[in-house]
């Protein structure tokens, strides 16, 4: 599976490498962090 995630409340699908935290709401892509929020995804290649 490729790795990306599909964000339920906005529709976009991730197609980068890294995927959320569902619990914290935080972005992982590669070695950094970024807050985004506190969003519901559905994960793949996690």
């Amino acid at each position: 599976m490729e790795a990306g995630c599909w964000m339920l409340d906005t529709g976009c699908w991730i197609l980068d490498a890294g995927y959320w935290i569902l619990d914290t709401g935080y972005w992982i892509l590669d070695d950094w962090i970024e807050i985004y929020g506190h969003r519901k995804v559905y994960c793949a290649g996690v």
